[in-house]
This record gives C-alpha cells, sequence and structure tokens, in this order.
C-alpha cells in the first residue's frame, strides 16, 4: 500500500521486511533488500562508532541472571550492569520450582538488573529461555534516563504455569546476585520473606534408577552409537534421549551427547553452597549426587531421558 511505501527505512521493522516473504503484507521485495542494506549500514556505523554495545540489548534480570556467578556459568558478560526498577511488571514464582516470572500489571513495578548485552548473548539466552517470549519495558535505573529493555515472560496465547514455590537454592542465587548489584534492600528483604522450598540433606537425594542388569559403556560407544540415538552421562549413570529431533531446544540435546552433562548442568545451575566448579573433577561426590537430585525435578516436558546403564571408569 502506499502507506508503507511512504514509510522511511527507519521506521520499517523487521517484522514489516519478513512479511514480505510470507506473502500476508505487500512490502514489495525491492524494499526489502533496500531495508536489509540500511539496517547492515546501521548497524556498521554502530560499532564504528560505540564499539559492540552498538549491538547490544538492554536485558532486565530479575531471577538467577542477576547473579553475576551465573551468569559466567552459561558464558554470559554483560557489557555493564545496573540495578534497576521496572513499573508495570509483578514478580511471581511459577511451576514446580517456583521460577522468577514478569506478569504483567499496571499496578505493580518490581526490581532487578539490567544488563547490557551482546546480540550473541542475546541469542544465548533465547535458548536458555526457549518457552518464553520477549516483551519490552521501560526500566527505570537508580541513576540516569529511563531505559527501554527486554525481559522473558509467558507468550500471550499460552496460560501461565500454575504459581510455586521456589527452592532455597534460587532465592540464594537471587539474593546474591541482586545484593552484588546494588539492588534496593527493601526488595531483597521481600525475597527473603517468599516461603521457599528448603534444601533437601544429602542423605535424602533423588536417584535416577538404573536397570539391574543395565550395561556398562565405553565412551567410544557413546560417542558412536547409531543414527538418531543421543546419550549423555550425568553422576556416571549413562541416559538415552527418548525425544525427537523436532522437539524444541534440540540443539542443546545435541550439545549433551557424548559428553559427561553433570559439570554442564553444575555450572549452568550454580549452587552458592557449593560454589562455582572449574571442572568436573573439582566437583565434589556430594555436588555431583546434587546435580542428580536436581534433574530429577526437572518437569517430563523438559527432561526426556532414560537411564540405561553406566559408564567405564
Amino acid at each position: 500500500p502506499a502507506r508503507k511505501e511512504a514509510m522511511p527505512l527507519s521506521k520499517l521493522t523487521v517484522l514489516d521486511a519478513a512479511a514480505a516473504w510470507g506473502g500476508d503484507r505487500a512490502v514489495p521485495l525491492a524494499r526489502f533488500a533496500e531495508f536489509v542494506r540500511w539496517l547492515v549500514a546501521r548497524h556498521v556505523e554502530e560499532v564504528k562508532a560505540h564499539g559492540p554495545e552498538g549491538l547490544s540489548v538492554w536485558y532486565f534480570a530479575i531471577g538467577s541472571m542477576m547473579n553475576k556467578v551465573s551468569l559466567g556459568g552459561r558464558k554470559l558478560k554483560p557489557h555493564k550492569s545496573l540495578p534497576a526498577k521496572l513499573p508495570g511488571f509483578r514478580l511471581d514464582f511459577r511451576g514446580e520450582l517456583g521460577m522468577a516470572f514478569a506478569a504483567k500489571d499496571p499496578d505493580e513495578s518490581m526490581h532487578g538488573v539490567l544488563h547490557l548485552m551482546s546480540a550473541r548473548d542475546m541469542c544465548t539466552l533465547d535458548n536458555l529461555e526457549m518457552t518464553y517470549s520477549r516483551v519490552h519495558g521501560l526500566a527505570e535505573p537508580y541513576e540516569g534516563e529511563p531505559i527501554m529493555c527486554t525481559l522473558y515472560t509467558s507468550p500471550e496465547w499460552e496460560e501461565p504455569e500454575p504459581l510455586g514455590t521456589p527452592t532455597q537454592r534460587y532465592i540464594e542465587i537471587m539474593v546474591e546476585g541482586a545484593r552484588s548489584h546494588g539492588v534496593k534492600e527493601e526488595w531483597i528483604e521481600r525475597l527473603l520473606r517468599n516461603e521457599w522450598q528448603p534444601r533437601r540433606p544429602a542423605s535424602d537425594f533423588k536417584t535416577f534408577a538404573v536397570p539391574s542388569d543395565a550395561p556398562i559403556f565405553t565412551w567410544d560407544q557413546l560417542r558412536r552409537p547409531e543414527p538418531g540415538t543421543y546419550y549423555t552421562v550425568c553422576n556416571f549413570k549413562v541416559f538415552k534421549y527418548t525425544g525427537t529431533e523436532t522437539d524444541p531446544g534440540f540443539s542443546m540435546i545435541e550439545r549433551l551427547h557424548g559428553s559427561d552433562c553433570t559439570f554442564f548442568v553444575g555450572s549452568s545451575l550454580y549452587d552458592p553452597m557449593y560454589g562455582m566448579p572449574e571442572s568436573l573433577e573439582d566437583m565434589s561426590e556430594e555436588h555431583r549426587a546434587s546435580v542428580e537430585d536436581m534433574m530429577t525435578q526437572f518437569p517430563p516436558h523438559v527432561w526426556k531421558w532414560e537411564a540405561v546403564g553406566w559408564v567405564e571408569g
């Protein structure tokens, strides 16, 4: 339409441009190509003018991503971080594990940490938060002007998970992260007032049952299985993937395949009680067992692995 044709390039969004391929909006192909050239040129100019920050995004963290150690465990490196308040949203805890959830609420606000993230790190976060959608908000840093930011919440077409109770580990991570970034003490006290699921003593850790006649696998067998078969190891147990290659987040399955995921999970899901391990060998026997215990709590749609044996050694 003439209105769309008259739009300046700076107003033509990526969604508009992508729609040209789907045909649901009349954006001429030439216009799409022109937009792509403008977008690339703009990014080049921003990188020259501002360095890597020219391609960065302000991300509002409310859960474990407030914590510097948790960020490092997932290889995420913000350019800078600021304590801030975000009006129009309410902090809930949802699901069996009581994960932090940003619920839209015009009468509420929540505190957290604004991270200036690279485009690459935002892609990593998108993969980690694959069941959520990104929305925008206008954050208010404790010092300085408001900042437009992005955060994760449930897609509008999906009903959020039921309210849940966070774990003690999760609250400790949030509090540690909030304090290290200077989030207001009143908010931290509010976090500490939440009911939480207390830690299990090591003697009560849950485990995955392995069949009594289960074989012992060599690492070569795990790394070179039949086509379409995927294995990983946790706490010396061998797990076989029971999902399909079309499952959301299958790229993570490929990443775990043929490896010991104990260290990956233990460093990705940091626990202040054990600290951040530097390697698999750096993990104590109890820490390894705690990782397995944590994985037994993953919901079935996330953990699609079956214990099928033991790994050699």
